[in-house]
């Protein structure tokens, strides 16, 4: 929940818990208002109002919310008649419990986090109730441990070597072209961009390959050539070729469409851009990020 409107009545600006039990899991509450109330003002993150049961807040982002005015004003992030049990959350000015922080998220204007943020695996893996996917679909733990809020960190999880060449993939025409994981399934269509936008290599010099692997297991750096992220005894040529169904300029650079055929669960496959260009860092070639395609 994010926003800036305070809740009507009494009611708790990000979450209101009425009944006895209410578990909040994985949820970035930001920048919400509580109710306004002589008697009973709503708190502005997570107000809970059930004596018997409580609320279970786990894996929670809870910042920058504004509780409600009345007699007595209400809190600012978590509170309520109702206890409150908080662990593996970020809450702004703290909160008792297990593992919880008290700094700033590093959200972005998206509400995404941050490259630096120390919500990022700062969670709890095992609970019962986390899902298997975040906000925007992408797989819910990468890397060490979840992370906190709705948002998975989905950026730069196979980098390149910094070269003036960058990968975006999009499935089915929407999503975040810069996920760094994306989940497809057979008739999906793929829309893969590579650009030098800074026109240090020719889009006649591109290539696009991909290295297939169980899904877990992704192929590691070459010790050689670092930036190359492909098993190199397992290479498909995806592009230039007859795989794409679409083949076309993009801004410094091309764009392919494909249309994905049969589904392989339990596969990965990771993707990768390539200018052959001898003015390239290892004499050889330019690599971008790689992007790794799950099967649903």
């Amino acid at each position: 929940s994010d926003g800036s409107q305070p809740s009507q009545g009494s009611g708790g600006g990000g979450v209101h818990g009425w009944g006895p039990g209410l578990t909040v899991v994985n949820c970035t509450i930001v920048a919400n208002r509580g109710g306004d109330s002589y008697d009973f003002p709503g708190c502005g993150g997570i107000h809970s109002a059930h004596q018997a049961g409580g609320t279970t807040v786990v894996n929670c982002i809870v910042w920058n919310n504004v509780g409600g005015a009345g007699q007595i004003p209400a809190a600012n992030e978590i509170g309520g008649i109702g206890a409150a049990t908080v662990s593996y959350s970020d809450v702004k000015g703290g909160m008792t419990g297990v593992a919880n922080l008290d700094v700033d998220p590093l959200l972005v204007s998206d509400f995404h986090l941050d490259d630096a943020s120390l919500c990022r695996d700062a969670g709890d893996a095992l609970h019962p109730a986390l899902g298997a996917r975040d906000v925007d679909g992408d797989p819910r733990v990468l890397g060490g441990a979840v992370d906190l809020g709705s948002d998975e960190f989905n950026v730069g999880l196979y980098p390149a070597l910094g070269e003036d060449l960058s990968l975006e993939t999009v499935v089915n025409y929407g999503g975040r072209p810069g996920d760094s994981i994306k989940f497809i399934r057979s008739g999906d269509v793929l829309d893969v961009r590579m650009a030098s936008p800074g026109i240090s290599y020719s889009p006649a010099s591109f290539w696009l390959l991909g290295s297939p692997f169980p899904t877990g297991s992704a192929p590691a750096a070459s010790p050689g050539y670092p930036g190359f992220r492909l098993d190199p005894l397992d290479l498909i040529i995806l592009a230039p070729g007859p795989l794409p169904f679409s083949d076309g300029g993009w801004p410094q650079g091309r764009r392919w469409f494909f249309l994905i055929g049969p589904s392989y669960p339990s596969w990965s496959l990771m993707i990768q851009g390539f200018a052959l260009d001898a003015s390239a860092a290892n004499g050889w070639f330019a690599a971008t990020e790689a992007h790794e395609l799950r099967f649903d």
